[in-house]
């Protein structure tokens, strides 16, 4: 879903108020704070420490809490499902085009 840039704010909050918030959602980092504090957004520590990523480097944190990918650095993170890939036979997530292509053949059958 797309929205103007000027409701965005008060849609994530109505949406998260009701439950309904989005899994990702573009926010611009001026309502990060705010909306970190307000409980509207994940904390995202408990799966950072899972997954061994160093936050201070990838994540944006409030509080001390991981709450944001900043997508916008031009990074090109791949987030993956483990359970998908679990059921599909695949260990590990891609490391180039070609395991790429490879795996996305066996999420698409």
């Amino acid at each position: 879903m797309s929205n103007p840039y000027d409701a965005a704010q008060q849609q994530i909050v109505a949406f998260a108020s009701a439950g309904t918030v989005a899994d990702a959602v573009g926010l611009d980092g001026a309502w990060m704070n705010q909306l970190a504090k307000q409980g509207s957004i994940a904390d995202l520590t408990a799966l950072t420490d899972d997954k061994g990523l160093d936050a201070s480097t990838l994540i944006s944190e409030v509080e001390g809490r991981s709450c944001a990918v900043p997508l916008m650095n031009f990074i090109y993170p791949l987030f993956v499902n483990d359970d998908i890939f679990g059921k599909v036979g695949v260990t590990a997530p891609p490391t180039d085009w070609s395991e790429f292509r490879t795996v996305a053949g066996a999420m698409k059958s």
